[in-house]
């Protein structure tokens, strides 16, 4: 948000501070909240013999690294952002690129790289905590495809369209499979 509101900023010459600072200012409502939950789950208390913090932050490439001995990193990558790519691709060939676009895989590349790199310590090692705004930005940007092909069918012959339709409809299937696992009793994929 950050990012956005400086960029706004920059591109805008301070026009409209006022709106970008009442914006920014609702991250403030959720700072008592932070506040609680930092005491709760982060206690001071909770300290190792040799005096540092068993909670903590750091930057390490060990899921990267389990995704990929899993095998699940090669296949993420080819099928599920298959439809964002050859959309994007579409629209650059076609010249009709728009801000919100860029904005979204801005967005979505940063909340992979933050659960893909940065992990908590301690006993919240393995809860993924980092990794919430993957699905938010994924669908963000799943919407953002589906307007732009859209827009873009009238450009587009039906072979076309139907071809680049088609990750769409496989991602769709693959999720409605994935929800019957899940209420058939299966384990959560991670």
């Amino acid at each position: 948000m950050l990012i956005v509101l400086i960029y706004d900023f920059i591109r805008k010459k301070g026009q409209g501070f006022l709106r970008m600072v009442v914006f920014g200012s609702g991250v403030l409502c959720s700072m008592p909240v932070l506040y609680f939950q930092k005491g709760s789950l982060f206690p001071e208390s909770a300290v190792t013999e040799e005096g540092s913090a068993v909670y903590g932050i750091k930057v390490t490439t060990r899921v990267v690294e389990k995704m990929w001995n899993n095998g699940v990193f090669r296949p993420l990558l080819l099928t599920g952002l298959s439809f964002f790519l050859i959309v994007t691709v579409a629209c650059i060939v076609k010249g009709s690129v728009k801000e919100y676009l860029v904005f979204a895989w801005l967005m979505l590349g940063i909340a992979l790289l933050t659960s893909w790199f940065v992990v908590e310590t301690g006993p919240r090692e393995n809860a993924g905590n980092f990794g919430w705004g993957v699905p938010f930005f994924a669908f963000s940007l799943m919407v953002i495809c589906i307007e732009r092909l859209l827009a873009l069918k009238p450009q587009l012959n039906r072979s076309v369209f139907v071809l680049m339709l088609s990750p769409l409809v496989l991602m769709i299937i693959s999720g409605i499979c994935y929800y019957a696992h899940l209420l058939g009793g299966g384990s959560f994929i991670a």
